[in-house]
């Protein structure tokens, strides 16, 4: 009796030890790694536009914040990226850059992004650069009758909470008949969705107008010639809406023929 016990001990005692020094199967780790593997997806890199773009001050007296808003796919990730320079700039580009994974959701959603401007900045100021525009930001602190006017007005346009409108435009430039206009101009959620002439109902090439097909590009190119200094400058504004109904802008005094004459106006909602 006491003989079978001691089998049945010494037995008992070698399963155990089998099972505990027993080599763990190769699955365990290969699993671990394929979820690795699915959580570091590929993204692509694009510009992508924005709706605004300002410098704010930082939280740091003395530091100043680059702030950029617009919409993008709700999957997308939104950087800004500063570009590098062998010497420093009169206006530091900054990209705005979106970072798209493999699997894409269709939905539109606003981003927000920021950036410190400490080392990043130009001697005059930034170049904001997306994919079809780009914003000159000025570190000027003067206060001029010009920006007020623009921040005045902006503010108010910006009230008007307009997404869908659509607006005539004449351009009285040297340039060829097609880019002078008058065009009719549609946007819907703020994004030109037609460019048609004003007297025959035809489609225009959208690229002779592109500066001008919305108005919060408008608004950009009233507060670029600001930043640039440009030899001459005269804008009105709808005292209403807000929005800009004339622009009379002269880059160089030197130069002939390169002025810009914008005529806004018929400005309406639609559905």
């Amino acid at each position: 009796m006491k003989k079978r016990l001691c089998l049945i001990l010494l037995l008992g005692v070698f399963v155990v030890n089998s099972f505990l020094f027993m080599p763990q199967p190769a699955f365990a780790q290969v699993s671990k790694f394929s979820t690795a593997q699915q959580q570091a997806q590929v993204e692509t890199r694009e510009l992508i536009d924005f709706d605004e773009a300002e410098i704010r001050p930082g939280t740091v007296s003395g530091t100043l914040v680059l702030v950029v808003n617009g919409t993008k796919p709700a999957s997308m990730r939104v950087s800004l990226e500063p570009l590098v320079y062998v010497r420093q700039p009169e206006y530091w580009g900054i990209e705005v850059a979106g970072y798209l994974p493999e699997i894409n959701l269709p939905a539109i959603v606003p981003y927000s992004v920021s950036i410190p401007l400490e080392g990043i900045r130009g001697t005059k100021g930034v170049e904001v650069i997306g994919a079809t525009r780009s914003k000159l930001l000025s570190f000027d602190n003067e206060d001029t009758d010009e920006s007020q006017q623009l921040k005045i007005n902006r503010d108010l346009w910006n009230q008007q909470n307009l997404s869908n409108y659509r607006y005539t435009l004449t351009n009285s430039c040297f340039c060829i008949p097609e880019a002078r206009g008058p065009v009719v101009i549609e946007v819907r959620k703020g994004k030109m969705t037609s460019i048609t002439n004003a007297e025959t109902n035809q489609p225009v090439n959208p690229e002779l107008f592109q500066e001008y097909d919305t108005i919060p590009k408008l608004f950009d190119l009233i507060g670029d010639a600001i930043a640039q200094q440009v030899a001459s400058l005269t804008v009105q504004y709808n005292p209403t809406l807000g929005y800009p109904t004339q622009i009379n802008i002269d880059f160089n005094s030197q130069i002939a023929d390169e002025e810009v004459f914008l005529t806004i106006e018929n400005l309406q909602k639609v559905n």
